[in-house]
């Protein structure tokens, strides 16, 4: 079995995604306004159909900021599959036969999206300040943002044990693997209850 199938309740993902994360399945289901825009399509909020390309004067930063964490959690959705997708008890590769996994690599990669999660949090009291309208999507968006980087924390901390095993410079014992990924799957539930306000938000930040 490997590492998604050994813990209940984890599962591999894709990186079809929106602020609706809904894990259930192997898929992330795409709906919503945002991935609309994000694709160049037409979303109608209530008025005029209106398409990106007669958009494309308009600068809409809270947007922008939408896309940036869009474009986050994708990155930490591939990274996951990455360290998730491994048999705990066969983390050293059998050489020539199984590339390694690079779990220090990705626990750097982890902490460089935490890192940008946090850029994106500065910017919400001067969006909120610039743009009121936009208020109630940006205070979804700040409790998401925290809920997202819980979980990219976690997982981080996980693939730095695991890298230190691999290695042998550290004891992970199956147990407290278990107990840690118990505790990042309840991060990952948590931040998914948390996009599906953030993503019936989305049309009032289009105006």
């Amino acid at each position: 079995m490997n590492g998604i199938q050994e813990v209940e309740g984890s599962e591999k993902w894709t990186k079809k995604t929106s602020f609706l994360l809904t894990a259930r399945s192997t898929r992330h289901i795409r709906r919503g306004a945002l991935l609309a825009i994000l694709a160049g399509g037409v979303v109608n909020c209530g008025g005029a159909e209106t398409t990106r390309a007669e958009r494309s004067t308009e600068v809409n930063p809270t947007m922008e900021l939408a896309t940036t964490v869009n474009s986050i959690l994708s990155d930490y959705i591939a990274i996951n599959d990455l360290v998730l997708g491994h048999s705990f008890r066969k983390i050293a590769p059998i050489p020539g036969i199984f590339k390694p996994i690079d779990f220090c690599g990705h626990e750097a990669s982890l902490t460089q999206l935490l890192r940008q999660l946090e850029a994106t949090r500065e910017e919400i009291p001067n969006l909120k300040e610039s743009r009121p309208p936009h208020g109630p999507f940006l205070d979804a968006m700040n409790k998401y943002v925290i809920g997202l980087g819980d979980a990219v924390r976690r997982l981080g901390a996980i693939s730095g044990k695991l890298c230190e095993k691999s290695r042998g410079t550290r004891v992970y014992s199956w147990d407290e693997y278990r107990k840690e990924m118990k505790e990042y799957n309840a991060a990952v539930r948590s931040y998914q209850a948390l996009g599906e306000p953030l993503q019936a938000l989305v049309p009032t930040i289009q105006m």
